[in-house]
């Protein structure tokens, strides 16, 4: 039996947003990091041999990433914009999760693979929201 069955449609709206709520303080508190250029941060970016302007746009996708995972809370009709930034989030994490790989740094790897993993549930869950509310008005 599905365990998503055994929860109404608000609980899961309830808990989606708590998660979407968690990851956007998660990815301002990052992207801020890269944007402000902490010294840890600068150091990262520049052993794994990246640029620093790589830093700063990744850092700006995660901000504004985060931001888009805000929308649904005062906007539910507003989903697109959601979804371009879930995006957005998977492809930088993919490519942190490419990155401490290949760097080795396997005790990051778990920690980002989480975030990805949550970040693709609230993209699913937010897909799912959006095809239904594109039936409802057709």
């Amino acid at each position: 039996m599905n365990v998503f069955l055994l929860h109404s449609r608000r609980e899961v709206n309830i808990g989606i947003t708590l998660l979407s709520i968690g990851l956007a303080i998660l990815f301002v508190m990052v992207g801020v990091s890269k944007l402000t250029s902490q010294p840890e941060t600068v150091a990262d970016f520049a052993r794994w041999n990246y640029p620093d302007w790589f830093r700063m746009t990744v850092g700006l996708v995660e901000v504004i990433g985060a931001v888009t995972l805000l929308i649904p809370i005062v906007a539910p009709q507003m989903l697109r914009p959601t979804l371009f930034g879930l995006t957005a989030l998977c492809v930088v994490l993919i490519g942190a999760l490419y990155t401490t790989v290949s760097a080795g740094e396997m005790s990051r790897v778990a920690f980002t693979s989480v975030v990805l993993v949550f970040t693709l549930l609230v993209g699913v869950i937010r897909q799912r929201q959006e095809m239904t509310r594109m039936k409802a008005v057709n």
